[in-house]
């Protein structure tokens, strides 16, 4: 069994990195990693080449680096992250009005398209199909709208036009195992599987690579920090990351 996995060195991506090799009997894993010149660029392609190490997978990076000339995120800019209150965290407003801080435009589906062009190429001139995975999870108060089920159910049906399937016998997919799980339930399978969380990276700050005895640095103040403190209290499982604060 073959395939192609969209490893970002989060918690989700690389739980499911682990689900698809440990778990689902995937042998030949190839790893994504897509550079869009981000400010947590540097960690997580530490973690992701960590990862990588750790479950033996083929490891393709492709810049995409002209993505962050179409973004306004915090992510790609140089602005400082806002702290956010912890009482504001999970309001659904308060979400909604968060979301533009974090939108980069097209990600997850240039992404996507992306592992399927590689996926492809694997199939139509090498005969071997590849099923495509990416860990998004089910996100609260409310997703982004590509982190939702309704975006990998119309990924697909576009996938089905968007290779030559003349030439194939079988359609090539993507799918998302993680999507009905909080964040926390995810943590929980990744404990089970033995996912080093040390080595992933959740931070919307970044530290320029910065690392204190092998580990990357976590701000702890943002809202995707303090997301993946409370999960790791909610599962009960201890905590190996290092927070700035």
């Amino acid at each position: 069994m073959y395939a192609i996995i969209c490893l970002s060195g989060g918690i989700e991506s690389t739980t499911l990195a682990y689900l698809i090799k440990k778990e689902l009997g995937y042998k030949d894993i190839v790893a994504l990693r897509v550079e869009y010149n981000h400010r947590a660029s540097p960690e997580e392609k530490y973690c992701v080449k960590k990862i990588c190490e750790f479950l033996n997978l083929k490891l393709i990076e492709i810049d995409v680096s002209w993505l962050k000339k179409f973004s306004k995120s915090y992510l790609t800019s140089d602005e400082e992250i806002p702290t956010i209150k912890d009482e504001e965290i999970y309001d659904e407003k308060k979400a909604i009005e968060r979301m533009k801080w974090w939108w980069i435009p097209g990600r997850n589906l240039l992404i996507s398209t992306i592992a399927l062009i590689i996926a492809e190429h694997d199939y139509l001139y090498n005969g071997i199909k590849r099923d495509i995975f990416i860990g998004i999870r089910r996100e609260l108060p409310l997703p982004m709208p590509d982190n939702t089920e309704e975006f990998i159910e119309r990924l697909n049906k576009v996938f089905e036009y968007s290779i030559l399937k003349y030439h194939l016998k079988e359609n090539i997919r993507i799918y998302a195992p993680l999507i009905k799980m909080t964040k926390d339930e995810v943590v929980k399978k990744g404990y089970e599987l033995g996912v080093r969380f040390e080595y992933t990276y959740s931070c919307y700050r970044g530290y320029g690579g910065k690392l204190r005895n092998g580990i990357p640095i976590h701000c702890g103040r943002c809202s995707n920090c303090k997301k993946r403190k409370e999960a790791f209290i909610k599962a009960g499982i201890n905590d190996p990351s290092i927070y700035y604060s």
